[in-house]
């Protein structure tokens, strides 16, 4: 039998995903498709660092209601220049007993070496192993607070630790023994990051940022008059600027030394805010916002770092994605190089036409993507698939780079 499923406000031409130029990088037509088996408005998920797992729900905030399983796919089988696929998820682990618990994005992540995911559910921190998910161990902190639950989890890089926010302390988990280690926040606003840097924890709050050592026995405390902006492992390197509306504040770049301390290394100045770095720490992103609108909107511009001069203005609501540190990016649904950076090198398609067998008929499904409403965002290390968000599910799209 088949049937055919529609995600589309209308009919759009269909156009091939693949490069016109197989010697240059191009889509390939391998997407993965993660489908929901609830009705959550948006997905959240992550790939790991190798490429091979997605794991991933749904959720819609700001109501307190979860999806009701975590699920995680197994890309290694899929076929990056071959048809696209639906395959059924390897693990789930049951989320109905947190109905009550919204999952952020922040709420879990998959360690370095693509064995275990940390899942912060209300005053629990699980770790569960790849690839069923199943639960490897609980760790139990303090009374749960429904106003702060635990979250913004993250790795150390040899995927021997976990760290998290919770109830205004900072928690790290040693993942062989289940000993956990805390410290108190003195830092005023809220948690924003965790990041591993250089062998220390970066935990990034509105204003402010703290560094740790491994298992907390010594912790620093930067208050900021300005925002943090984002932390750069790669770069061991942070940014702070000042938000919209309070003067043209240069953005400052702080640099990790030896010692595990932050000293502003440099100071970028630009008309709006710097507020990304590529992963070769070559070129910036500047933010500015559209005067007048209703409701005005942020918009892009790509520079060189040094000097800062303008390689081009973005005409998307979205930031660029950086694939790798090869420069490649994404803006839109195109794919952009550096070196030619007003000039795609190939494009997503609006509408795909896929096929897929299931176990009770062959359904034929039109997709459409929005890069205005939607997205890409989570590439893997070396930038070969990324997601793409389309509200309740994602794809999983391949990039092929020639040898």
């Amino acid at each position: 039998m088949r049937r055919y499923l529609w995600i589309a406000a209308a009919l759009l031409t269909l156009i091939a995903p693949v490069s016109a130029n197989e010697a240059l990088p191009h889509f390939g037509t391998g997407f993965v498709f993660l489908r929901q088996s609830n009705d959550g408005l948006f997905f959240i998920g992550h790939p790991s660092a190798d490429g091979r797992y997605v794991v991933g729900t749904s959720n819609s905030p700001p109501v307190i209601n979860t999806g009701d399983q975590l699920y995680l796919w197994d890309l290694s089988t899929a076929d990056p220049q071959g048809r696209p696929t639906e395959p059924d998820p390897v693990g789930a682990f049951d989320l109905q007993p947190w109905r009550d618990t919204v999952i952020s994005a922040g709420s879990f992540a998959i360690s370095p070496d693509s064995t275990t995911v940390v899942l912060a559910l209300d005053n629990q921190l699980l770790l569960l192993k790849t690839p069923d998910l199943s639960l490897q161990r609980t760790v139990e902190l303090e009374d749960a607070s429904p106003t702060d639950p635990a979250d913004l989890v993250a790795w150390s890089d040899d995927s021997q630790s976990a760290a998290a926010f919770y109830q205004r302390k900072l928690v790290v988990v040693d993942v062989e023994s289940g000993v956990f280690y805390e410290h108190d926040i003195q830092l005023e606003g809220l948690g924003t990051l965790t990041e591993y840097v250089n062998g220390y924890w970066v935990f990034g709050f509105e204003t402010a940022f703290m560094v740790c050592t491994r298992h907390l026995e010594t912790c620093t405390d930067y208050p900021l008059d300005e925002h943090l902006i984002g932390v750069y492992p790669a770069q061991a390197a942070l940014l702070t600027n000042a938000p919209f509306g309070e003067g043209d504040y240069p953005t400052r770049v702080w640099q990790m030394n030896a010692e595990g301390v932050f000293e502003v290394v440099e100071t970028l100045t630009s008309n709006g805010i710097v507020d990304g770095l590529s992963p070769d720490g070559t070129h910036i992103t500047v933010r500015r916002m559209t005067e007048g609108g209703n409701p005005d909107l942020p918009y892009w511009s790509l520079y060189t770092r040094q000097p800062q001069t303008l390689v081009r203005e973005l005409d998307t609501i979205q930031p660029p994605l950086w694939l790798n540190a090869d420069g490649y990016f994404l803006v839109g649904s195109s794919l952009f190089h550096i070196s030619q950076p007003e000039t795609p090198i190939a494009d997503i398609p609006t509408l795909i036409d896929i096929d897929f067998a299931t176990s009770d008929a062959e359904i034929n499904a039109k997709i459409a993507f929005y890069p205005e409403n939607f997205g890409y965002l989570n590439p893997t290390a070396d930038g070969r698939w990324f997601m793409w968000n389309l509200g309740g599910s994602a794809f999983m799209i391949p990039v092929i780079y020639p040898p």
